[in-house]
């Protein structure tokens, strides 16, 4: 929609998250039934990088109330909220190649 239409909105990041979150979620409790009920490894690690992603999002939304963007930009730092998002996607990331990948199986 937001090709057809000019609304801000319809293409940023608040969209996606508004539009992922449930799905997130539903991983995230599925992934903490499943450990509680076998003790999966591999469930652990996937609920971690859950956590991670939540905490990344939240560290988005929080740099971007606060303002901090422009009182660093007024003294020369360039880094902005999608400098927090991005870097903070990266170490997930690590984190799915590092503690994830290890303990991926294929069903019986």
């Amino acid at each position: 929609m937001g090709a057809f239409f000019p609304i801000r909105f319809l293409v940023s990041f608040e969209l996606l998250v508004l539009a992922a979150a449930p799905s997130i979620l539903a991983l995230f409790g599925l992934n903490a039934w499943r450990y509680r009920r076998a003790g999966s490894r591999m469930d652990l690690a996937l609920m971690g990088t859950w956590l991670w992603l939540g905490l990344t999002v939240g560290a988005y939304f929080l740099y971007l109330v606060l303002g901090v963007t422009q009182a660093l930009w007024a003294r020369g730092i360039w880094f902005s909220e999608n400098d927090v998002l991005h870097v903070a996607l990266v170490v997930w990331m690590l984190l799915i190649a590092v503690l994830v990948a290890p303990t991926i199986s294929d069903m019986p």
